[in-house]
């Protein structure tokens, strides 16, 4: 385990002095987190991978560089999913990157259902936390065609419509993100 000490100065650092940029810092703990877990379908392709595609989804193609905004994208299943907490977060992260994180952690087992839940709390998102959230629901669709679970077509149509109405849910527009989003909600309609 790679130990980090805080200087005012230069930032974060590891013992062995080697400087330490947050987003990379960011992926060193989304990656130890997610150790040993997977994605859906076949290929036993490592979950990390999919913080990754948002965060590269979002700098990449939609050209965010807010640097709250990508480390929240690669840490934004860690509290619903590994056990980490929202203080550590802050501890490492800051309040901001923490409090996007929690923004997007799903309700545990929500009474109406877990899409009538994510629809619900779409429309109250932080911009940042709904940036990151189409993101995702882009990258899930995208793995749902290049990787496909072991899903019935029907399931697959209907994690298409879901995460349609939930991103239609969102007060907070992104132009290319949408685009981005429309673009693989059609292609996978077609290919499903």
């Amino acid at each position: 385990m790679i130990l980090f000490i805080k200087s005012m100065v230069s930032g974060y650092r590891r013992r062995d002095g080697v400087r330490v940029a947050a987003y990379e810092r960011a992926d060193a703990f989304a990656s130890r987190a997610h150790a040993g877990q997977y994605r859906k379908g076949p290929g036993h392709v490592p979950y990390v991978q999919h913080p990754r595609a948002v965060a590269a989804i979002l700098r990449d193609e939609a050209g965010i560089t807010d640097r709250e905004t990508l480390i929240a994208a690669l840490l934004h299943d860690t509290i619903e999913d590994t056990g980490t907490s929202h203080g550590e977060l802050v501890r490492l992260f800051g309040q901001v990157v923490a409090d996007t994180v929690a923004e997007l952690t799903n309700e545990v087992k929500p009474a109406d259902g877990k899409t009538a839940s994510q629809i619900r709390h779409a429309g109250k998102m932080s911009a940042r936390a709904a940036h990151i959230k189409i993101a995702d629901k882009t990258a899930n669709m995208r793995d749902i065609i290049n990787i496909p679970p072991p899903w019935t077509s029907a399931r697959k149509r209907q994690y298409y419509d879901d995460a349609r109405a939930v991103v239609a849910a969102m007060p907070t527009r992104h132009a290319k993100l949408d685009e981005l989003f429309n673009q693989i909600y059609l292609t996978g309609i077609n290919k499903i």
